[in-house]
């Protein structure tokens, strides 16, 4: 297993980066691009808890938010990626209710308009209802059923 390389020298790229997951066949299967961090006095770390794929990132790890801290020499602030969520919140708002139906039928027929809309939801994770990994037209019925206790 090769787990990657790096021919740059040490540190990453002050305009931005990226980062790329291939499998065995050389694909990419994830891939993520970033811009610069702000210039210091603390340095934000990008924050991806809604776990996008293919996109750029843009927003800024806030220290209290997802998680993230200010680092013990206080000139970093990070998020470890953790955030509970409620299975079947279409809408963001903590709760799986009837007021998620709308943003519910947006993810499963406009992906790129969800994920502007709900930017920290992984619809994939977080709508998918049939198991197979995507939020799709797969999963209404037992999002209904869910959803009113059918």
């Amino acid at each position: 297993m090769q787990i990657g390389n790096y021919s740059g020298g040490a540190g990453l790229s002050t305009g931005g980066d990226a980062v790329n997951i291939f499998d065995a066949n050389n694909n990419i299967v994830a891939s993520v691009t970033f811009g610069a961090s702000p210039i210091g006095p603390v340095f934000n770390t990008f924050d991806n808890i809604a776990g996008l794929n293919n996109v750029n990132i843009s927003q800024l790890s806030q220290v209290g938010v997802n998680g993230a801290f200010l680092s013990s020499s206080t000139v970093e602030v990070g998020s470890p990626g953790v955030r509970a969520f409620v299975h079947g919140d279409a809408n963001d708002d903590g709760n799986f209710d009837f007021g998620d139906i709308e943003a519910f039928f947006l993810a499963i027929t406009d992906s790129d308009a969800y994920a502007a809309a709900y930017p920290n939801v992984n619809a994939n994770v977080v709508l998918d209802f049939d198991g197979d990994g995507s939020a799709s037209f797969g999963d209404i019925e037992a999002y209904f059923n869910a959803l009113t206790g059918g």
